[in-house]
């Protein structure tokens, strides 16, 4: 299988949500808004190494990111690249820092605490695990943040920059829900999560589980309000083949009616919602359209995931899984 020489393809996926599963077996519907989960077990299992200073979000961007290399069929060279997409980082981390300073009588916090604190760091830990050299970006534009990623990735792969790019997602939740909603705003029936997805993307076909079709951003202010929905249709009509099922993956942003414009202007295009099995974060997207490759594909699957941000963005994103 050679491909198209402009085609960017998914040669790996994974994804864990809050249960820590990163298989759909080990999958788990939220009852309501999650625990953390200790990952330093898998982290173990995943890399022979004992991982005692890093928090919550490290090791959910690390064990996925090692999941997703070792799913690759080949050895990932040294000099890929990383882009890791996170729109809070070290939550937890922070808080803990910042509870050091402001109870403490002396104010200074441990020094593991205060460089675990940098969201950067966990590209450290990633690139470590993974015997990475290349260049890393830790790139955060909230809501949107994996999206942004996964474009810059795309096009550093597309340019030749890169033969293979290791571009994922993670974010973690803190408790009590009341301040956490200080982070991230969500209305009331939405289960707040955490989570983490990790794509390897290249340009050769052979092995590959998909393709990276399009990423697109949008404007949805003013008189644009809803005129994305029309040109993401447009869009999907024109990209989609005819043998292509073609399923809507809604981002926790998007808003019912924006759902229900989508599946009226779209034909045929069904609707899986995978948020009941990670929660709402920023970087749910890396999530969702890891899992698509969960399970193998009895047909190909155009896929569109759509997400707004609190700014007037929108941005689709189009994958196409392979049967097989």
């Amino acid at each position: 299988m050679t491909g198209d020489s402009g085609a960017i393809y998914i040669l790996s996926a994974a994804g864990i949500g809050p249960s820590g599963g990163a298989t759909r077996e080990q999958r788990r519907l939220l009852a309501g808004d999650p625990q953390t989960t200790d990952l330093s077990g898998l982290l173990k299992e995943l890399t022979g190494e004992e991982f005692r200073r890093i928090g919550h979000f490290a090791q959910l961007a690390v064990a996925c990111s090692r999941i997703a290399a070792l799913r690759f069929k080949k050895p990932i060279a040294a000099k890929t690249p990383l882009y890791l997409a996170t729109g809070l980082g070290e939550a937890l981390n922070t808080l803990s820092v910042f509870a050091q300073v402001i109870n403490s009588d002396d104010s200074v916090c441990s020094p593991y605490g205060f460089v675990n604190a940098v969201s950067s760091t966990t590209a450290f830990h990633i690139a470590k695990a993974g015997g990475l050299n290349g260049r890393s970006i830790t790139i955060s534009q909230e809501e949107l943040s994996f999206e942004w990623a996964l474009k810059l990735a795309a096009s550093d792969v597309k340019s030749k920059s890169a033969e293979y790019a290791l571009v994922g997602g993670a974010d973690e939740s803190s408790l009590p829900r009341q301040e956490h909603m200080r982070r991230i705003r969500l209305g009331d029936d939405q289960v707040m999560g955490h989570g983490a997805g990790f794509l390897v993307l290249g340009k050769n076909a052979d092995h590959a589980a998909g393709e990276l079709v399009d990423v697109q951003w949008f404007d949805s202010t003013g008189e644009e309000k809803n005129a994305w929905v029309l040109k993401i249709a447009r869009l999907v009509e024109r990209l989609k083949k005819k043998t292509d099922r073609v399923v809507l993956l809604p981002g926790f942003r998007l808003e019912r009616t924006h759902i229900a414009s989508l599946v009226g202007r779209i034909a045929g295009i069904e609707v899986c919602n995978y948020l009941p099995f990670c929660g709402c974060f920023h970087t749910a997207t890396a999530f969702g359209i890891a899992s698509v490759f969960d399970a193998p594909h009895e047909r190909d699957t155009l896929y569109l995931h759509v997400n707004n941000n609190a700014c007037g963005r929108t941005m689709a994103v189009l994958i196409r899984a392979f049967a097989g």
